[in-house]
């Protein structure tokens, strides 16, 4: 049974193409998602260990206040002074030691706009003495000996075509200043640090210029002859007490890399997620192949039954057929995995980060690639083996037609009843109480699963009514539709691979149009200001540039904005950090329980979703892990929370009391006179902000927009990726009517018998592929609008609007009947090129 399973196979492999491409698509994301993580990880590994270098031990200052880890908003370093340095050095058991500054140095290109704006940090490091220990190489030039000099990493000297001898404007802890570049370096092969622009400052300037009041940042230390690394950190240890920590290299590399390792998974995950749709979407092309090959070969398998071979054995061969197409198409999948995490490399190169080291292929990746490809064909290919071996061999020889056994049809019309019953009813829920995303993300699948079941019975009206326009094409068209309707399963099957792609694509636009939208709303409704400045990178605003904005004539207030985490029960919580006062003039909460006022003594005001979340009410008291530890602060108000994007306020002084840092400011709003003409105030705070080109001002409809293009980037390449899972489906169209073609070939050749012309015959495929598309575009229509107008009403998204994007969704159904078209083209020119004489 083997030998005519790979038989049989070789004699339909043109039959297969299709399905192994849907297979490799799928399986090359699974394998791109896993090769790239790997590859990430051993990256920063390595990455890691290069900043490292060859230090044996690790000395950092502790915060003794922050008892939480790394909050993402507080960029302040622990610091200690170069007294410290010295006192390693002195340790019988230190061969060598250097201190280390590191700060932000903003480096400005040549269009005005700093070179990790909005991306990357900028970072600016002091130049070592002792050489041994400098983990960086020098490429071209020297290392900077004086403050009007400094070396730039080649990455950055590259993109923006500066080299040893120019002067570039750079930024520290004043106004712009233009060092001469006196050398370039790169990490090992790297050119510069993941993206960030690195600059390196002569030791005194670093010490005076990077923000840590004449401190070291780190200290590393290289142990003497014959000294272990356990009695080198026991040394310093006992040397510095307490106040520092003291690690190994390795201990080091460790830690970055578990800070590192969740957005390494979370970007893995969003891969296998997209992987996981198309490898769905092809699941239905492989049925689609399946049940027309197998129609085709009922003869051989009757002969088959007839000379003794059982059912199970058929049924087996059938499934060792799509076990072979799906190790197949795995393995090639695994290879087709290396170019998608390639060209995920290459955007990242495209932003300037850089990873260290080739691909990395685990055994693991290439097994599970070819474990996925295999059984989602064989779970794909179990319904069309076990009609088509079902059949009585005596029917099958004497091509009498068998319908399908009537208790088949009842029981998936059942199933499609009961699903797509309960998918509504999660729809309800998720609508009319706090159900979360869970629940409708349950209730998405039984509707895909049920209208799938019953697409079947929905595929006649519909394709009478989309199929009512290719009237006009005279007999081809109505051929066309009959044709959509002659096979309902074989038609639902192909239009619900492009529904599950529809269907998702409208729901991603639905959910960025209202994100746009209630972003726009609040800040029309909530934000009074009438500019905002704000920081392009990580430093923050300066507070010589607030001072530069107060002190233009009719600004009344510069309410500064910082922000930091905070963890209440068990989620972590992004709070806004300002004065009450400020707060007040800038913002408009729609309070909807207290008032603000509990703001000044301590409290803290929350949205509504987390403080039902919290369950608890203004006045209540809530348990919040702040910097110094816990502490219990009472719930001063709540708040709408819509279109804002923090989860709770707390006063500048109750922050800074427990511990936090508000010397960050990224945003600040900017209040004019009312009597002024706000125009000419907007511009004369643009002339005062010249002197610092890190920050820009934006008026309200400026900073909507700045918001919406970073969503548009993000949808953007959302859609990219869905787009694959639309291929897929476009795939299953040509390769069902490529199929069809050659199960009607005896039709077709009596069509052209009686008179249809060969571009009729083509326009009667094409049509029907354009048919399909439509059926599956609307039925992803009818799925995906209801999914997103429910999803953007769940309480916890902060969603205020719901926009519906009409023109949006139109250009998707023209795409769809276009790429219909396409997929029609080669199936249709096959059919047209049929010889008459041998099709009959």
């Amino acid at each position: 049974m083997w030998t005519l399973t790979w038989k049989g196979l070789l004699a339909a492999k043109a039959r297969f193409v299709m399905t192994a491409l849907a297979v490799i698509i799928g399986t090359g994301f699974v394998a791109g998602a896993l090769t790239f993580g790997d590859t990430l990880e051993q990256g920063f590994e390595e990455l890691f260990i290069s900043i490292v270098g060859t230090a044996d031990a690790v000395v950092r200052a502790q915060d003794p206040q922050d008892t939480r880890a790394d909050d993402p908003f507080d960029t302040a370093v622990p610091t200690f002074p170069p007294g410290v340095v010295d006192r390693l050095v002195a340790l019988d058991e230190v061969a060598v030691a250097e201190g280390e500054v590191e700060g932000v140095a903003i480096l400005i290109g040549d269009d005005g706009e700093p070179t990790g704006q909005f991306g990357p940090p900028t970072i600016g490091y002091s130049a070592y003495v002792n050489q041994e220990l400098d983990p960086a190489e020098l490429r071209t030039g020297r290392w900077p000996e004086t403050a009007d000099e400094l070396a730039i990493d080649a990455g950055t000297a590259s993109t923006q075509g500066w080299g040893v001898g120019d002067r570039v404007a750079l930024v520290l802890d004043g106004p712009v200043e233009r060092p001469e570049v006196v050398g370039t370096f790169g990490l090992g092969e790297l050119d510069n640090l993941a993206g960030a622009s690195v600059v390196v400052l002569d030791r005194a300037t670093a010490l005076a210029r990077l923000g840590t009041d004449g401190e070291f940042t780190a200290a590393y230390a290289v142990a003497a002859a014959g000294v272990d690394e356990a009695q080198l950190i026991a040394a310093i240890e006992t040397e510095l007490g307490e106040g520092f920590t003291v690690q190994t290299a390795a201990e080091v590399v460790a830690e970055q890399q578990e800070a590192f390792g969740p957005f390494i998974e979370v970007f893995s995950i969003a891969l296998l997620v997209f992987a996981v749709i198309a490898l769905l979407v092809g699941s239905f092309l492989i049925f689609n192949t399946f049940t027309i090959v197998l129609a085709g070969r009922l003869r051989e398998l009757a002969l088959l039954r007839a000379v003794g071979a059982s059912r199970g054995q058929l049924f087996g061969s059938v499934l060792g057929e799509a076990a072979l197409v799906g190790a197949v198409g795995g393995a090639l999948g695994a290879a087709f995995g290396l170019l998608v995490a390639r060209g995920l490399q290459a955007i990242l190169g495209t932003i300037g980060i850089e990873l260290p080291g080739d691909l990395v292929v685990l055994p693991r990746t290439i097994g599970a690639a070819i474990a996925v490809g295999v059984v989602i064909t064989v779970l794909a290919a179990i319904v069309p083996a076990r009609r088509a071996v079902s059949i009585p061999p005596v029917a099958a020889l004497t091509e009498v037609a068998v319908a399908a056994p009537a208790g088949r049809g009842i029981v998936r019309t059942l199933l499609g009843a009961v699903l797509l019953t309960g998918g509504v009813a999660a729809l309800a829920t998720t609508l009319l109480t706090d159900a979360g995303a869970v629940t409708l993300g349950v209730g998405a699948v039984a509707l895909f699963l049920g209208v799938a079941a019953l697409s079947a019975l929905i595929v006649r009206p519909l394709a009478r009514l989309l199929g009512g326009p290719s009237a006009a094409l005279g007999i081809s068209g109505e051929l066309a539709r009959a044709n959509a309707t002659r096979n309902p399963r074989r038609t639902a099957a192909t239009a619900s691979a492009l529904m599950i792609g529809l269907a998702l694509v409208s729901f991603v636009s639905i959910f960025a149009a209202s994100l746009q939208g209630s972003v726009r709303d609040t800040i029309e409704g909530s934000f009074l200001s009438d500019a905002i400045v704000q920081s392009g990178t990580l430093a923050g605003v300066p507070d010589p540039a607030l001072d530069a904005v107060a002190a233009v004539d009719d600004v009344e207030v510069v309410a500064a904005a910082a922000a930091g985490q905070v963890e209440l029960g068990d989620r972590t919580v992004t709070v806004g950090v300002m004065d009450l006062t400020e707060l007040r003039a800038v913002l408009d909460l729609d309070i909807t329980d207290g008032a603000l006022d509990g703001l000044a003594t301590g409290g803290i005001a929350l949205t509504e979703s987390i403080a039902d979340d919290l369950d608890v009410v203004a006045g209540d008291e809530v348990v919040a892990t702040m910097p110094d530890g816990e502490a219990i602060l009472p719930v001063a108000a709540v708040f709408d929370g819509g279109g804002i994007d923090v989860g709770a306020f707390l006063d500048t002084r109750t922050w800074g009391g427990h511990g936090g840092s508000a010397s960050t400011v990224f945003n600040a709003y900017v209040l004019f006179d009312a009597e002024a003409d706000a125009s000419r105030v907007f511009e004369a705070v643009e002339e005062a902000l010249v002197a610092y080109p890190q920050v820009r001002v934006l008026d309200q409809a400026g900073f909507a927009d700045a918001i919406a293009s970073q969503l548009d980037q993000f949808v953007g390449v959302v859609l990219a990726l869905l787009a694959l899972s639309v291929l897929v489906a476009l795939l299953g169209i040509v390769n069902t009517l490529a199929l069809s073609v050659v199960e009607r070939t005896r039709e077709i050749g009596l069509l052209r018998a009686v008179g249809m012309t060969r571009p009729q015959v083509r326009r009667m495929v094409r049509t029907e592929a354009i048919s399909v598309a439509l059926i599956g575009a609307a039925l992803g229509l009818l799925l995906g609008v209801p999914l997103g107008a429910v999803f953007v009403r769940i309480e916890q998204f902060n969603i205020t609007e719901l926009v519906l994007p009409w023109a949006q969704i139109a250009i998707g159904v023209v795409l769809a009947a276009v790429a219909g078209l396409l997929a029609g083209v080669l199936p249709a020119r096959r059919a047209a090129d049929l010889d008459v004489l041998e099709a009959l």
